[in-house]
């Protein structure tokens, strides 16, 4: 099976994205699954082209509410290496750093966020103004 797509993409010579029209967004959304797949297929950050984007979006963390009689919504990494020196937190990070005219955002959730045991978290977390608070500040 062959991987759709370049794997490795090109580096362009642009040092600044600089598209025609104000306020043209150019997104990208980079999964961290993305980095289990096999063999050409296998996409990690750093082959992101930061070039080619204003904005680049991070899926995913997740909320850990600890217990659901007491929840505490904390963000809490989705992979085993997202954290840490090195990890894919740090290297989009770094992309910032590198380009900093490049706006970064990190997707909570995802798909299996919609479904049992854990699609009641963002109902409950955004029902009242507490537990968004405490979602906000950890």
């Amino acid at each position: 099976m062959a991987c759709v797509g370049q794997v490795e993409p090109r580096r362009s010579n642009i040092k600044r994205v600089k598209w025609k029209g104000e306020g043209k967004l150019v997104i990208g959304y980079f999964t961290n699954w993305a980095q289990y797949r096999k063999r050409d297929c296998k996409f990690e950050m750093r082959h992101v082209d930061a070039n080619l984007f204003t904005h680049l979006i991070y899926g995913f963390a997740k909320i850990d509410p600890h217990d659901r009689a007491n929840p505490k919504f904390e963000l809490t990494p989705f992979e085993h290496n997202d954290l840490g020196p090195g990890g894919q937190y740090q290297q989009m990070n770094d992309l910032k750093r590198k380009f900093p005219h490049l706006r970064t955002l990190l997707a909570v959730g995802g798909w299996t966020f919609n479904d049992p045991p854990t699609a009641w978290i963002f109902t409950t977390m955004a029902e009242s103004p507490e537990n968004r608070g405490h979602f906000i500040n950890h």
